[in-house]
């Protein structure tokens, strides 16, 4: 997947390449060219690998150590990448960070739910609080449109207001958000959803 997706790490798909920052430039982190980073108008943009299953914690028949040591090894590159990107945008006084993954975290779930991705969750409450900057969070896999605050303060559970989640659809409603960025001092999202007619594909 990583040598199909990613032939030349550093730079983007697409007839027009895009110039990108991957975390596999840091040798501690060599295999993980998924992790990439750019910039563009001021705002700072990240991509991590977290996928659902609970982070591919769940158990399943055939699961070996090994399993284990892939989930472990590949939240420890992500928060890193997290805590570097927001580094980043500090040090380039970003108006905003704009991140991207896959799993649903389980924003409104119970504790016990949050776990497989409490470290991530956490890491998010913390640097939205330090960069205290609009900070927009996209995601999939529980296939439901929705954009809100997602976000509470561990200690006194007060909504953290700079940081929007954007879940992206799903099937059976397949297409796509375009997302509107008002720029300036403190960056503004706007999110228009786009569906694909159902004779198309179904």
């Amino acid at each position: 997947m990583r040598r199909t997706l990613y032939p030349r790490p550093g730079f983007s798909l697409g007839r027009r390449t895009l110039p990108i920052e991957t975390q596999s430039a840091n040798p501690a982190f060599a295999e993980f060219v998924e992790h990439a980073r750019w910039s563009h108008g001021g705002l700072v943009f990240a991509t991590i690998h977290v996928v659902g299953s609970g982070n591919f914690t769940k158990r399943f028949p055939a699961r070996t150590e090994a399993d284990d040591q892939e989930s472990r090894r590949r939240l420890e590159a992500a928060l890193a990448w997290v805590h570097e990107t927001f580094a980043r945008a500090k040090s380039q006084s970003a108006t905003a960070v704009i991140v991207s993954f896959h799993a649903d975290p389980d924003f409104d779930g119970s504790p016990a739910d949050q776990m497989p991705f409490k470290a991530l969750l956490d890491a998010f409450e913390d640097e939205a609080v330090a960069f205290d900057k609009p900070i927009l969070l996209i995601h999939g896999d529980s296939h439901r449109f929705t954009t809100y605050p997602p976000l509470q303060a561990r200690a006194t559970r007060q909504t953290i207001d700079n940081v929007t989640r954007l879940e992206v659809p799903g099937s059976p409603l397949v297409g796509w958000v375009r997302v509107v960025v008002t720029p300036g001092a403190s960056p503004s999202f706007a999110f228009e959803q786009r569906l694909v007619p159902r004779w198309k594909y179904w």
